[in-house]
């Protein structure tokens, strides 16, 4: 639905629907869903207003997105059920990643690392910014001490073509 959520967002839709066509019965403060990407809230909506008391962990690298008068307060302040973490999601636990914005992107911050020559990225055509730094975790890591196995009932990627990586330190090749 290009004209309700826009070019690049039929993720949206895909949860919008997702989450509108749950039972109360699959509903519960025991399901757990985990989103890398989290941005400015807007798949956290649906599913919160589909499933309000389910457990959610946020991920997002973006400092701007944490800001007390940010959109994603407003949606996830009446929900002590959710619980945002500014922490990269990837391969690897605890190295020291850039965040980095290729262009004049308002979306789209990645933990990119800055070329020391001209701050170009994708052989040159692209300028990125430095707008942090952060530690990335394995979500297999983080999950072992706070979401109970079995539990987590969807995860949602939007980690700007770090998908791979999130994918290698989610450990599904150990089950």
């Amino acid at each position: 639905d290009v004209a309700r959520y826009g070019p690049n967002k039929a993720d949206l839709a895909a949860v919008t629907e997702l989450f509108s066509n749950l039972s109360s019965l699959v509903c519960s403060q025991c399901m757990t869903v985990v989103t890398g990407g989290v941005n400015q809230g807007a798949a956290l909506s649906p599913m919160l207003k589909a499933c309000p008391s389910m457990t959610i962990h946020g991920f997002d690298v973006q400092r701007s997105v944490f800001s007390r008068k940010g959109m994603l307060r407003r949606i996830v302040q009446p929900y002590p059920n959710v619980h945002l973490h500014r922490i990269g999601m990837g391969a690897k636990s605890g190295t020291h990643y850039n965040v980095s914005r290729p262009g004049n992107a308002h979306e789209g911050t990645g933990l990119y690392e800055p070329p020391k020559e001209k701050n170009r990225l994708l052989g040159g055509s692209a300028l990125i910014r430095h707008v942090g730094i952060v530690s990335p975790v394995r979500l297999d890591d983080f999950a072992r001490g706070v979401v109970r196995p079995g539990r987590v009932f969807y995860t949602l990627l939007d980690a700007e073509g770090f998908e791979p990586l999130v994918l290698q330190g989610m450990g599904l090749d150990t089950f």
